[in-house]
């Protein structure tokens, strides 16, 4: 098996047969991808959420984006 460059999923070769441990580890790193990618969203909001107060307009932009 191979992985890919940015999460490290594993993927089987063409001759191998399908894993379903494979399958449900590759899950398991996506989903804590995504949470950690959350995480990080919601800091960024509330930060710019509290410069949007002060009347940032790139505050706003960012805030309708992400309420968008």
């Amino acid at each position: 098996a191979v992985t890919t460059g940015n999460l490290q999923l594993e993927k089987p070769l063409l001759n191998e047969n399908y894993d379903i441990e494979v399958h449900n580890r590759n899950m398991d790193k996506i989903d804590t991808t995504i949470q950690e990618i959350k995480g990080s969203l919601d800091e960024l909001y509330s930060e710019v959420n509290g410069q949007r107060l002060r009347g940032i307009n790139i505050a706003n932009a960012i805030i309708d984006k992400l309420e968008g």
